[in-house]
């Protein structure tokens, strides 16, 4: 039998409303943690700490292939291998087969990782990795264009971080004896705390994060003082939250930089708090805090005879504390922001937010910065975009990688900083009624850009504005959007089939005359559309933007004034995104500069 033992001296049991007490209780669970295998040591066994209780694993419900359908970011017909070229195969693991693609129409290089079902990774858990990657829509989380499923796994089609793993940043730095410089490693843990705040902001708890699951999304020389842009990867183990109850229920991670609170199955947000402040440790010392290849670690683990009691082991080490010895040549700032950040009771710890707020952060930022008025006045300019136009660039910015629109996450994060990672539509609306809109018309406007009604303007609802405004730009994802039509690259689609498309993409509202439509794109009657219809179309729409902004402009509706602006911190893009693109908000088609 298991032995029972009580809550270790120093540790309280999480509590409030809802939540039992029984999560506590000690029992053996199943194993889904990663930990590296330790070297046995002569040593005898180290006592029991207490356990938690196994957790009812109770499946959160999946949306399904097919109740929503979508042209962009959900599953494809066919394999893979019909749209894309294989390049390489970047690595095989235990959870799947990971390859470099290209487009066989031209584009970006983007991964392709191939995952098998297997008894410990079901079918839902895969499509329950992908809901959760689809519905977090910020520039530092791992994007995920389509998949494809067929017999026995199934096939997500990601963004390509060519920079690595910071795992493998950390590793290399140790073995050279160099330490990162400080800088660099506060804009990597900035760029995580805003990305897991977004996270946090929409109920969704990560729960295994670790330098493995954190990517670099280009290479960087870090002696040259390039910066970084870091992607949180690895949605698999995440837990849904509900607002009024933020707990989770359900074990799982990885031993070493997992929070106290999450081997007692009863934990909250803050829980990924602590795992980010094993990552700064990380980086600061170029050790884990929990090391199990440690010789103390190790001296531990030699004779555990179950997971239960390696859990405790694990428990005890994080409740007693890393060799903080091991940061002392760390500033003083990031050595107290590391030890809050990896505080054992998580009522002491800071959420996110509080965390972005230390003063150790301010050499990330560096100083303010201004949004011009006239930057706004491109984003106000979206609503004179038709309801479809509006749509359609919204789904092509989907299907934008992050290198594409390196250059608007600058820009984006300025103004969403204060957010959690989107625009908050009430303060949108205040700036574009300073810039002389009416109510009435700044509402409008907000109404244009907030395409989901959720409240608030996502990263892809902020691209799709600056794509719509942007001559060159338009063409290109004109292109894109094509393609998602003519999915078989005959240069032209039946009209009946583009009705199909335009009602299961979404792209076209219930009450929308989509026939009416598709007949107006078929200006030549032949019953059907070709690409050079389809752009034709779209450039028509283009033309009458630009004559109404005509007409309000000699109406003297939404003059642009150098004295409007939105204060903002600022921030800093990728080396040389200034130029990958000219898509910026300053550099929109019809902007006035006054």
């Amino acid at each position: 039998m298991l032995q029972v033992h009580p809550t270790p001296a120093g540790y309280q049991v999480p509590h409030g409303p809802g939540v039992a007490a029984k999560a506590y209780m000690p029992v053996m669970v199943p194993n889904r943690v990663v930990l590296r295998p330790a070297a046995p040591l002569a040593a005898p066994p180290q006592p029991l700490v207490a356990l938690p209780r196994a957790p009812v694993q109770v499946q959160r419900p999946v949306c399904q292939p097919g109740v929503q359908t979508t042209l962009f970011g959900h599953r494809k017909p066919g394999a893979w291998e019909g749209c894309y070229s294989l390049v390489k195969t970047l690595g095989k693991g235990c959870f799947g087969t990971v390859h470099l693609v290209k487009p066989r129409d031209g584009g970006e290089e983007r991964v392709v990782k191939e995952v098998p079902f297997k008894p410990n990774m079901p079918r839902e858990s895969v499509l329950r990795e992908i809901e959760n990657m689809k519905a977090m829509d910020h520039p530092h989380v791992l994007k995920v264009f389509e998949y494809y499923e067929s017999i026995g796994k199934i096939c997500m089609v990601l963004e390509a971080c060519k920079g690595g793993e910071l795992q493998d940043l950390i590793a290399a730095h140790a073995r050279s004896g160099l330490a990162l410089p400080e800088r660099f490693i506060s804009e990597v843990m900035g760029q995580s705390l805003e990305a897991i705040s977004y996270c946090h902001s929409k109920n969704l708890i990560h729960k295994d994060l670790k330098a493995e699951n954190i990517m670099l999304l280009h290479q960087v020389d870090i002696a040259a003082g390039d910066r970084p842009h870091c992607i949180i990867i690895d949605l698999g183990l995440a837990e849904m939250f509900l607002p009024s109850l933020p707990r989770g229920k359900i074990y799982g991670g990885t031993k070493t930089t997992m929070a106290p609170e999450v081997m007692f199955s009863n934990f909250g947000p803050k829980c990924d708090v602590y795992s980010l402040g094993c990552i700064l440790f990380q980086l600061l010392s170029g050790q884990l805090p929990c090391d199990p290849n440690s010789a103390d670690m190790q001296r531990r683990l030699q004779g555990c005879r179950s997971k239960a009691q390696e859990r405790g082991i694990f428990l005890d080490a994080k409740l007693r504390g890393p060799d903080w010895r091991l940061v002392s040549k760390a500033s003083a700032d990031s050595q107290e922001l590391v030890r809050r950040m990896m505080a054992p009771q998580e009522t002491t710890r800071p959420s996110c937010e509080e965390a972005l707020g230390h003063r150790w952060f301010q050499m990330a930022r560096g100083s303010s910065a201004v949004i011009p008025a006239e930057q706004l006045q491109a984003l106000a300019r979206y609503r004179q975009h038709s309801a479809f136009q509006r749509a359609l660039m919204a789904k092509v910015a989907t299907k934008m990688s992050t290198a594409q629109t390196a250059d608007l996450v600058a820009e984006f994060k300025d103004l969403s900083r204060p957010s959690c990672g989107s625009l908050r539509t009430a303060d949108l609306q205040t700036s574009f009624e300073s810039l002389g809109l009416t109510p009435r018309d700044a509402e409008t406007a907000v109404k244009a850009l907030d395409v989901d009604g959720n409240g608030c303007v996502e990263f892809s609802e902020f691209v799709a504005a600056c794509i719509a405004t942007s001559g060159e730009w338009q063409k290109k994802a004109v292109k894109v959007a094509w393609h998602e039509f003519d999915t078989v690259g005959k240069g032209w689609v039946e009209n009946s089939d583009m009705v199909k498309m335009l009602h299961l993409s979404g792209l076209v509202s219930a009450n929308t005359d989509a026939d009416a439509l598709v007949r107006a794109m078929d200006s030549k009657g032949l019953g059907r559309v070709a690409y050079q219809d389809f752009q034709a179309y779209l450039e028509h729409e283009l033309q009458l933007v630009d004559k109404a902004e005509s007409v309000l402009s000699e109406v003297g509706q939404a003059p642009a004034s150098e004295s409007n602006h939105l204060g903002a911190r600022g921030s800093v893009g990728p080396p040389g995104a200034e130029k990958a693109s000219t898509l910026t908000l300053s550099h929109r088609r019809g902007v006035t500069r006054s």
